[in-house]
């Protein structure tokens, strides 16, 4: 992972770490993502990590967290990805309910994300409130493809 300078943490999830880092290649933050070392033993969950990598980088849509790489470094897994500044929408609702109109607005914006999901043979499969980042710009974008199935897949791995 030569190629990124990490900066400083964004969260932990069970199997792998997000940093907010600088891609040093093409100058730009960047969300780093980094298989957890004993999660990255695991036959499964690497192929589980990759598969996350191969079902996003097939999306390109306004309300989805975009993919710029994937690799490994020194045995670990990463995604680089859209560093999104803002809040989960968890975040948002444990501060009390939005306006209705902004809400609605939301919702219809992170539809038209999953559909064009659908349209491209991914399934999201872990769609809630805290994988939803509401931009500082008030724009809705869905992270996290970690659970994804990619319909035409013959392997029953998700």
């Amino acid at each position: 992972m030569d190629r990124y300078r990490i900066e400083g943490s964004l969260g932990e999830g069970a199997m792998a770490q997000v940093y907010r880092a600088i891609d040093l290649s093409l100058n730009r933050p960047v969300a780093l993502k980094i298989l957890k070392a004993d999660a990255g033993t695991r036959p499964l969950v690497r192929q589980r990590f990759l598969r996350e990598a191969q079902a996003s980088a097939r999306l390109s849509h306004p309300n989805i967290v975009q993919v710029y790489d994937a690799g490994e470094s020194e045995g670990r897994l990463y995604l680089a990805l859209e560093l999104v500044p803002g809040r989960t929408l968890e975040q948002v609702l444990d501060e009390g309910s939005p306006p209705p109109r902004k809400f609605i607005g939301w919702m219809e914006r992170v539809a038209r994300g999953i559909h064009h999901a659908h349209q491209h043979g991914v399934v999201h499969r872990d769609l809630k409130p805290a994988n939803i980042i509401i931009s500082d710009t008030g724009e809705p974008k869905v992270a996290d493809f970690g659970l994804a199935h990619l319909v035409e897949s013959e392997s029953a791995l998700t």
